[in-house]
């Protein structure tokens, strides 16, 4: 069967480049493989590695919202628990009042209001709330995983252990965030870490 003489549009040509290449190939493409078949299209190998970094950059944005999700959904999980704890507490306080029509409609309003508010904050994703709060997660995540970011920390630890007492770890840490511009958990973990890594570092406060 030969191929159709016909024109195709540029979305039409690049299904086609890319079916063939899935039945090509099977399994994993290697980098020098893909490099190859690119450029007997006419792709430049600029553009295959801006293709591949913006696959690598959605990969990443994919794995961080999923595991931001998780997060969200435990700690939903975690909050109803506690409520529904809180209200057994108060129904084996005052279980004699139990049977009263105010205290099962208290009770359920009480109970619909924690679950409206708790499933708005960490379950509801389109809200502005809960994307601000996944960016700032996300930034630090980022920041965490940066080996170049983990470097500077460390850099700046060292130099803030120069000028306070190693003791004072809270001022260490406060130092950390005023100089890197790190949120509090970033930073307490970051010294946290140190701490740990450097146990030389940690000195009994003379009495």
């Amino acid at each position: 069967m030969s191929l159709n003489r016909g024109t195709y549009s540029e979305q039409e040509a690049q299904e086609i480049l890319r079916r063939a290449a899935t039945l090509q190939t099977s399994g994993a493409m290697s980098s020098e493989e893909m490099i190859r078949a690119a450029a007997e299209v006419g792709i430049s190998r600029e553009a295959l590695e801006q293709a591949e970094a913006e696959l690598v950059s959605d990969r990443l944005n994919k794995e961080l919202l999923s595991e931001f999700q998780r997060q969200e959904r435990q700690k939903f999980f975690s909050d109803m628990g506690g409520t529904i704890a809180f209200m057994a507490f108060l129904a084996f306080i005052f279980q004699h009042d139990l049977s009263s029509p105010r205290w099962l409609l208290l009770g359920t309003a009480f109970f619909v209001w924690k679950l409206i508010s708790h499933g708005s904050k960490h379950l509801f994703t389109g809200s502005d709330s809960w994307q601000r709060r996944y960016q700032t997660w996300k930034a630090a995540e980022l920041r965490r995983r940066d080996p170049a970011s983990k470097k500077t920390s460390e850099d700046l630890i060292k130099s803030i252990l120069g000028t306070v007492d190693p003791n004072a770890k809270l001022t260490v840490v406060k130092e950390l965030r005023e100089r890197s511009g790190l949120g509090l958990k970033e930073a307490k973990d970051a010294v946290d870490d140190y701490y740990r890594r450097h146990p030389e570092t940690t000195l009994h406060t003379s009495s």
